[in-house]
């Protein structure tokens, strides 16, 4: 909507937002440049926005099933289908 209003009020210029949550992909270069690397992981907890994003960036993804997303199952979508699953971050050690 506010692409739409903005465009109308500004013809002549070239209007864009930049969406920068997940699973759009910007969020997910700024990590990659920051971090130096492609070489990372996501944990979260959400298939539509944590594991797509991760999965149309190109790189893992761990799904916790403590958070949002409660279930495990083999029928997720191709694209939103985990590298791995894990039932929670408890006594995971780093």
């Amino acid at each position: 909507m506010m692409e739409a209003v903005l465009r109308e009020r500004y013809p002549e210029k070239d209007i864009e937002f930049v969406r920068l949550g997940k699973p759009h992909s910007p969020i997910f270069e700024e990590a990659a440049r920051r971090a130096g690397s492609r070489d990372m992981i996501l944990f979260g907890d959400q298939l539509h926005t944590d594991i797509l994003g991760a999965r149309r960036f190109g790189i893992d993804s761990a799904l916790i099933l403590s958070g949002l997303t409660r279930r495990s199952s083999a029928d997720w979508p191709e694209d939103m289908t985990p590298t791995y699953v894990l039932d929670s971050l408890e006594g995971v050690g780093w």
